[in-house]
């Protein structure tokens, strides 16, 4: 799968939900932290990023220290969720005069598309932000809002 259009805006989604719960620790994550961490453009990021609050996965904290943190807790976040959240309108375009001339796209490939699509949803519905984070600590990788912090006694 190539990360292009909707596809690209997903990622992103994801990725930036990810980073947020991985390196936020409850506290909020500034959208230059998240577009400087994860290579994104922050224009770009700011739409994803409301369209994610506007969803319910994300709550915006404004001020000095404001930011971005997970509306829900990690465990009850799936990608599907954040799936959900991101504007489609650009995934596919819809020329009209393509969609009636061609029936082998009308009938074939786009039922086909939307076949594969809902079959990732579904699986994207049993993975939680939780899941993702648990597999990044797994691979060893550091989290911003651990780093400093002293537990010793």
């Amino acid at each position: 799968m190539t990360i292009d259009g909707g596809n690209k805006r997903l990622f992103y989604g994801v990725l930036a939900v990810v980073d947020i719960a991985y390196h936020g620790g409850g506290t909020p994550v500034r959208i230059n932290d998240i577009a400087d961490r994860q290579t994104i453009g922050k224009r770009y990021l700011e739409d994803i990023l409301a369209q994610l609050t506007r969803a319910g996965v994300l709550n915006s904290e404004r001020g000095p220290r404001g930011g971005y943190v997970l509306a829900r807790e990690r465990r009850r976040i799936t990608l599907a969720d954040i799936a959900d959240g991101i504007d489609k309108s650009n995934e596919r375009p819809h020329d009209k005069k393509t969609e009636t001339r061609f029936n082998l796209t009308k009938k074939v490939v786009m039922p086909l598309w939307q076949h594969m699509e809902e079959q990732l949803l579904d699986v994207m519905k049993d993975i939680t932000i939780e899941d993702v984070c648990l597999r990044a600590r797994q691979q060893g990788i550091a989290q911003k809002s651990l780093e400093g912090l002293d537990w010793s006694i």
